[in-house]
Parts: structure tokens; C-alpha cells; sequence
């Protein structure tokens, strides 16, 4: 991988990272269930997002385009 794909990705994963722990923290800010149901099962952030989207929409947001600037990251790398 080269210099730039690596950085896209470490730099993604930092945002899309920085994104799971404010989902986290508006589940458990929500309710005890809803911050174990995202911590331990991880199709439940759908939901939780899904039902709490006012409260939720910037983290998952945030980690959505983490993710994006990892993926573009691996394919410039490649």
C-alpha cells in the first residue's frame, strides 16, 4: 500500500472511530440497553440510529464518511 492509500486509511479509521465512541455515548446517554445492545451487537446501531436519528445523525454521519475515506483509501493504495 502505498504512502497515501495508508494515510487515507489511518486518518478514515480515526474519524470512523472518533464516530463509534459518540454513537456509544448517545446510546448509553439513551438508555443502559441501548448503549449494551450497540456496544455488543453491532446491527443494533442500525436501529439505534434509525430510532434516534435527531440525537444520533452527526456520529453516525461522522463514522459513514470514515469508513468512505478508508475504503478510497485502500483502493488508491491498490
Amino acid at each position: 500500500m502505498e504512502g497515501t492509500g495508508l494515510t487515507l486509511v489511518i486518518i478514515g479509521g480515526i474519524i470512523a472511530f472518533i464516530g463509534a465512541i459518540r454513537l456509544l455515548v448517545e446510546a448509553f446517554s439513551t438508555s443502559f440497553l441501548w448503549g449494551l445492545g450497540v456496544l455488543l451487537v453491532h446491527p443494533i446501531v442500525l436501529l439505534f440510529v434509525a430510532l434516534n436519528w435527531s440525537r444520533s445523525k452527526g456520529a453516525f454521519i461522522n463514522y459513514i464518511i470514515g469508513i468512505a475515506i478508508m475504503i478510497a483509501g485502500a483502493f488508491a493504495g491498490s
